[in-house]
């Protein structure tokens, strides 16, 4: 489990790094078992999202919708935690020092 910027300079697909290993003789791994070459986009396992949230000036005079939508993205991330637990632990090899964030949309789940 890592960035894809650090996968790039360790295997030299960044200017000005240098490769510590052959990138021919590895693969980005895909939740459904395909690979992909190191040299074109990788599948997404996970992605964390943008450190913030956009909303319309009418927000800012509704200081109760202010506080449900604050409420609401608390509940959800506190959702993810726990129902998600055992998932990111073995999969994702994320423990306790990490915070997980999901978006859980009106229709189905999806991982953010």
């Amino acid at each position: 489990w890592t960035k894809i910027k650090f996968v790039k300079e360790y295997f030299g697909l960044t200017p000005d790094f240098k490769a510590k290993a052959p990138k021919e003789q590895y693969s980005f791994l895909c939740p459904d078992g395909k690979t992909v070459p190191l040299t074109e986009t990788p599948c997404t396992w996970a992605a964390r999202p943008w450190p913030g949230f956009v909303a319309n000036n009418r927000i800012e005079t509704n200081t109760q919708e202010l506080t449900q939508l604050r409420n609401y993205i608390s509940q959800l991330n506190k959702l993810g935690e726990s129902s998600e637990a055992d998932w990111l632990t073995h999969v994702l090899d994320i423990d306790g020092n990490t915070t997980a964030v999901f978006w859980y949309s009106n229709t189905h789940h999806s991982f953010v």
